[in-house]
């Protein structure tokens, strides 16, 4: 487990899920995982151990993440369209609470509307 490699990880989805790693980056932690740590597109070469961090309760806290590349119209090549994310910082709490998000008879219409559409 200590020396499993990004490149590991995607011969293992390729074999059991048939995804092509031309066509995604896995992305996590820059550097060592932490609370507010950045992300970034991790390279086949960067053991899996060395970024997660430490374990808590026998658990990694941090998760990768398949992020989807898009192909080039004038080269046909898959390219990278993931921005490395240097620090997360949460917003302010004004901006990351919106009472319309928390109107819950307004989100059951949606939802009944979105399975009467769909």
């Amino acid at each position: 487990e200590a020396d499993y490699t990004v490149g590991d990880m995607k011969l293992w989805l390729n074999f059991h899920k048939g995804k092509d790693p031309a066509e995604y980056d896995l992305v996590g932690p820059k550097g060592c995982w932490k609370m507010g740590a950045g992300s970034e597109v991790l390279g086949d070469d960067v053991v899996i151990a060395d970024v997660m961090g430490e374990r808590f309760e026998n658990k990694w806290l941090m998760q990768l993440s398949l992020f989807p590349k898009k192909k080039s119209e004038s080269t046909g090549q898959w390219e990278s369209t993931f921005e490395t994310i240097e620090e997360w910082v949460p917003p302010p709490p004004e901006e990351a609470w919106d009472e319309e998000d928390d109107d819950e008879v307004k989100w059951k219409q949606e939802l009944e509307k979105n399975e009467n559409d769909g």
